[in-house]
């Protein structure tokens, strides 16, 4: 499978870049970051301490759909709509990390979730997850007289 990592010189791309470099059956397609951005043009391998790869990263999330069976996400709510767009268009699945979406990007992101598969989830850390699942047991069990609120700080 070819993934690609959009947002790739950031601490969340960067690991998934690491982690997608060492998996068996798993091809590296590209890395994108926005237009302007310093690692545009650096080797793949080089930003995340490694030998070279020889795939540089660019500012083309469009070409890198093209070359992709999947692209993971993590970057801005403006970068990651866009993104999902270009994604349906392209029929690449689309894994989001991506924070902050107000209603109008999820709901851009249910538009093109009916054209190519998209999963979003906005904490992708085991702990966060775990303690959502936890308060979902906790409020079904103390009814709905009780107001239960995760809040990160």
């Amino acid at each position: 499978m070819r993934i690609g990592v959009i947002g790739c010189a950031g601490r969340m791309g960067r690991a998934n870049l690491a982690q997608l470099l060492g998996t068996e059956g798993v091809e590296l397609a590209g890395g994108t970051e926005r237009p302007g951005h310093e690692a545009i043009g650096t080797d793949l391998g080089t930003l995340i301490g490694r030998d070279p790869v020889g795939i540089l990263c660019t500012d083309d999330p469009s070409g890198l759909m093209t070359r992709a069976h999947a692209v993971i996400e993590f970057s801005t709510p403006a970068a990651t709509t866009a993104n999902a767009a270009l994604a349906a268009t392209h029929g690449c699945a689309h894994v989001i990390g991506t924070t902050a979406l107000e209603p109008a990007d999820r709901a851009a992101l249910a538009e093109a979730a009916r054209r190519t598969a998209i999963v979003w989830a906005p904490n992708m850390s085991l702990g966060t997850n775990l303690l959502i699942g936890l308060a979902e047991k906790v409020a079904a069990t103390l009814g709905p007289e009780f107001d239960i609120e995760i809040v990160e700080m």
